[in-house]
């Protein structure tokens, strides 16, 4: 092995298909830079053949645990960040792939920017069976996400909070965080579905800096319908926890004096854009609760 240090722990919270999750395993395997450890955390999954296949894989690298009952994906992350141990931690999801030069990238960025919380490397969208992927919710990604000729670009403080309410460019399991971070900001149990932005927002309340990588896409983000978003989409819960959370920073920003901040995050133009999409197939399924919140986030405050 070599002795370069680890530079990343790669936590898995693990509950779906174990194909997938094998898929997302041998991503980390294969690897260019050997600075990695991965730990993954099967929350109960009823497969004998996940942990037969990491007594089989028998690698020092790989940690395997499992939870006695299945605990939900929120204490799943928070142990994640408890265990982590590394500079930096990357909570991957189990249906998402690494590409092989993920961490060799992480460990050149980390060398030029060592004061940045948040490292967020290019990604590539793929679908159920791996093939590349462009939904609307992405279409919309790419145009808010900065261009390639921009090359790295460092946002922090109110530049943050402003482009990320505008319209959350970043995907949550491809980020590298500092993992002191990581365990000083606790998750918000009251916003499982968005989560991931309010973290990072509270990093930038912190005074913490976001690295986008640009350039070399490092990452593959895996869409699909049966998805927890996609699932909230369809009750509602999203749309409902998007208006709360955006007025809750609308606020915040004001009281810092972030006025520009604060106005994009009352606009929330991409979560109502999404509201939007999302309506007319809520009203034609019947969802009264779907549709409700939907049309709530579109032309409430």
């Amino acid at each position: 092995m070599s002795d370069d240090p680890v530079v990343v722990d790669i936590m898995l919270p693990f509950w779906g298909p174990p194909e997938l999750l094998f898929e997302a395993v041998r991503s980390v395997l294969d690897q260019s830079d050997p600075g990695w450890r991965l730990t993954v955390i099967d929350d109960a999954y009823p497969s004998e053949s996940v942990p037969q296949f990491f007594a089989d894989l028998d690698d020092e690298r790989v940690r395997y645990l499992r939870n006695d009952s299945n605990v939900g994906i929120m204490e799943n992350f928070r142990r994640c960040a408890e265990l982590a141990s590394a500079e930096y931690t990357t909570i991957l999801g189990s249906d998402d792939r690494l590409l092989p030069d993920y961490v060799r990238l992480l460990r050149t960025f980390v060398a030029r920017f060592p004061d940045v919380d948040i490292f967020a490397p290019a990604v590539v969208v793929i679908d159920e069976n791996g093939d590349p992927h462009r939904p609307l919710a992405d279409r919309v990604k790419g145009l808010l996400t900065p261009p390639p000729a921009a090359g790295p670009v460092r946002l922090e403080g109110e530049a943050l909070v402003a482009s990320l309410v505008r319209g959350n460019w970043l995907y949550w399991p491809s980020l590298a965080i500092r993992t002191a971070r990581l365990k000083q900001i606790p998750f918000r149990l009251d916003l499982p579905i968005i989560l991931d932005l309010a973290f990072i927002l509270d990093v930038a309340f912190d005074g913490g800096a976001v690295m986008y990588m640009n350039g070399e896409p490092s990452f593959e983000y895996r869409r699909h319908e049966s998805s927890l978003s996609q699932t909230a989409i369809s009750d509602g819960v999203r749309f409902r926890d998007e208006a709360r959370f955006h007025r809750e920073v609308s606020l915040r920003a004001r009281t810092r004096g972030w006025r520009r901040a604060a106005r994009w995050a009352a606009l929330r133009p991409s979560s109502r854009l999404h509201s939007a999409a999302a309506l007319p197939g809520a009203v034609r399924s019947r969802d009264s609760a779907a549709s409700s919140a939907a049309a709530r986030n579109v032309f409430g405050r």
